[in-house]
């Protein structure tokens, strides 16, 4: 299938809007189901996977927001967005995963339909080397037609032409984009139409998978408390995203709340 085919979607998703941002709601099989089937038939589509933080970044900037709610796929990952849209919208609670259980689960159909995948991201070439080994060990007949750790930086129009170029030769048709918010949203959003593939921003996922640090209980997903935990195991590194983002959100919901129901 060309760049420019549409995604055949099995179904027309319901779709509420939070602080502005697009949220699909389906529940978590019928995504991963789609997804796989998008990879399959080789469409140029990409999925963003938001949580509270980059539902403010979209609250906060119209660019960020038109690439996210121009994606094929939005679903979030975050019991807190289930929750909040829950309320907001009167709607049921949609059972949600974590982001690299969602990885896993798309690898494990890109496995049993014989879709070659790609990873970007990682912090390095050993973390990325790191990840294919977890992902190999798990699903041993999955195809890992390309990997590339990007620098901390934009690249070069010859780095940038070598990725691209890479891509086109691997023949990967499922693409992991694991550079962080808002980076890997805006990753996607510019390559949709040259790279033949469903992209998905996975954020985190590369260094759970890769073994860099472990997962939360499934109780503290499940309540919504995945923030305080990663919180509490990178303080520093997290902290004014999480105190910052969190408290505002709520604000902003509460506020949100007083007007009109969205659409």
């Amino acid at each position: 299938m060309n760049a420019g085919a549409r995604v055949k979607k099995k179904l027309r998703f319901e779709h509420h809007h939070m602080l502005g941002m697009r949220l699909d709601y389906a529940p978590i099989e019928t995504f991963i189901d789609e997804l796989a089937h998008s990879a399959e038939i080789g469409a140029s589509a990409y999925c963003c996977v938001p949580d509270v933080f980059q539902c403010t970044i979209c609250h906060d900037r119209k660019s960020h927001r038109d690439i996210v709610n121009g994606a094929d796929y939005v679903v979030s990952d975050s019991m807190v967005m289930q929750f909040a849209r829950a309320l907001r919208h009167g709607v049921p609670v949609m059972k949600t995963i974590r982001g690299s259980e969602l990885m896993l689960a798309l690898c494990e159909q890109a496995e049993r339909r014989g879709i070659p995948i790609a990873l970007i991201g990682g912090r390095d070439d050993a973390v990325l080397d790191s990840i294919k080994s977890a992902l190999i060990a798990k699903h041993p007949k999955l195809q890992i037609a390309y990997g590339y750790s990007p620098p901390f930086r934009e690249l070069t129009v010859d780095e940038e032409k070598t990725m691209l170029d890479g891509l086109a030769q691997s023949g990967a048709r499922l693409v992991f984009v694991g550079i962080g918010c808002p980076k890997q949203e805006q990753w996607m959003g510019r390559y949709k139409g040259t790279v033949h593939a469903t992209m998905i921003g996975v954020g985190a996922a590369f260094d759970a998978i890769g073994g860099l640090y472990r997962h939360s209980p499934a109780i503290v997903h499940r309540v919504g408390l995945e923030w305080l935990f990663r919180l509490v195991r990178e303080p520093r590194r997290l902290y004014k995203r999480y105190l910052g983002s969190a408290p505002r959100f709520v604000w902003l919901m509460l506020n949100d709340w007083t007007r009109a129901p969205q659409r």
